[in-house]
């Protein structure tokens, strides 16, 4: 059985790994019968060890050309694969894990028999072909052998990046997807949560709302850290708002609860917003935080005459706290998906090509443009901030596809139909 991802030629000793440069540009210069197999590599674990699997298979292919570009410094560990081996199924002098159920010895057998050239470079492709006419002519190695695939177990904790944006109505909502992301992945760095309405509160921290409440607002310093009776500081936030359309509210080092660095209240499109920044809080803590931002918005625009809008809290860290994180992951039917904030798309089909009208999420036409296929589409899509939300990404690219399907086979498109 052949490999969709693989190309094939009709030699025999030599693979060609372009790593992350498209296999079907550097073969256009390149005859099929200088190679016997040429792929991409774009997984430095997984891509590796399907390598070494590979070669173990196939013991007539002595030698492996490495061109391209290499976005993830997969070349890096395979060459020092080669230079150095494997220990405790870890690439010895790189980052990089090998499948444990290669034995070590096979492993070494690969890295003796077959040669490993580092042609990256090299960025005419013509040379290569070059290059590996002027290869000596060897036989096979040894005997196929073949292993058993690994079986995959799911990880205590999923590897996370060093941001997490979320968007909800309610806080209760948005704790309950906080504590599925602590679940999945331990504490959690650089959180923004975006709150459009203060909506219900979790049933756990309900009876303590009314005192951190309190608490926060007639312990809140005043702007830019002056030390201002409760009324002293209302006013100046109200005259900062007045005159400059922002106000901030920074925090001492001697403040500990909550561990608040600043409050920043501001004007967008006529209406007062909040957002406060954090050095750390818990699972716990945030709702009730969060409903203590939602009071002293409500307390400022009274004051202002003015509507009040979004809170959105920031943190450096967010641990978990246990009781609730166990509490509110079991909760996922109250999420919902949040409407983008950015846009909604209306796609059609006509004169060949796709056209997608940017509406606002009320529904005003922004822009229209087209595109030839769906790759060109939601490149642009991306390219352009058009979309943030990662379910209307995940839409957008599905019915894109549906799109271009009518478009190639003459049928009918229609958005939002099966």
């Amino acid at each position: 059985m052949t490999n969709p991802h693989m190309r094939y030629g009709t030699g025999t000793q030599v693979g060609i790994l372009t790593l992350w440069t498209k296999k079907e540009h550097v073969l256009t210069r390149i005859p099929e019968e200088l190679y016997a197999i040429a792929s991409q590599l774009y997984s430095r674990d997984e891509g590796i060890s399907q390598l070494m699997r590979g070669l173990l298979k196939n013991p007539q292919i002595r030698d492996i050309i490495m061109v391209g570009a290499d976005l993830n410094k997969c070349s890096d560990t395979l060459l020092a694969l080669w230079e150095h081996g494997v220990q405790d199924g870890r690439v010895i002098g790189a980052p990089g894990y090998i499948d444990t159920e290669l034995p070590v010895q096979s492993i070494d057998a690969v890295r003796a028999h077959v040669t490993l050239h580092d042609l990256r470079t090299e960025k005419d492709y013509a040379n290569v072909a070059a290059y590996i006419k002027a290869l000596p002519k060897k036989e096979s190695w040894g005997t196929p052998q073949e292993y058993p695939q690994p079986t995959i177990t799911p990880p205590t904790r999923f590897p996370t990046g060093h941001q997490h944006a979320i968007r909800h109505d309610s806080i209760e909502r948005a704790s309950v997807e906080l504590a599925h992301l602590l679940a999945r992945f331990g504490t959690l760095a650089n959180v923004h949560v975006h709150l459009t309405q203060q909506g219900t509160l979790p049933l756990q921290v309900q009876e303590q709302e009314e005192t951190y409440t309190t608490n926060v607002l007639e312990n809140l310093p005043g702007t830019y850290g002056e030390h201002l009776h409760k009324k002293q500081r209302l006013a100046r936030l109200v005259q900062q708002l007045t005159q400059k359309k922002a106000a901030v509210i920074t925090f001492g080092d001697d403040v500990e609860e909550p561990l608040l660095d600043l409050v920043e209240v501001y004007y967008h499109d006529n209406t007062l917003h909040l957002t406060s920044h954090l050095r750390t809080t818990t699972l716990g803590e945030f709702p009730l935080l969060a409903s203590a931002m939602f009071s002293l918005l409500a307390l400022i625009a009274s004051e202002l005459d003015e509507p009040a809008g979004t809170v959105t809290i920031t943190t450096a860290l967010l641990t978990t706290t246990k009781r609730y994180e166990n509490a509110w992951s079991a909760k996922p039917h109250i999420l919902r998906r949040q409407g983008d904030p950015k846009s909604n798309l209306l796609i059609r089909i006509r004169q060949g090509r796709i056209w997608i009208t940017h509406l606002s999420p009320y529904g005003k036409r922004l822009e229209e443009f087209s595109a030839e296929n769906a790759r060109e589409a939601y490149k642009r899509l991306v390219v352009e901030h058009r979309i943030t939300d990662l379910s209307h990404a995940a839409y957008a690219g599905y019915e894109l596809a549906k799109a271009e399907h009518a478009l190639k086979t003459g049928g009918l498109y229609e958005q939002d139909e099966l």
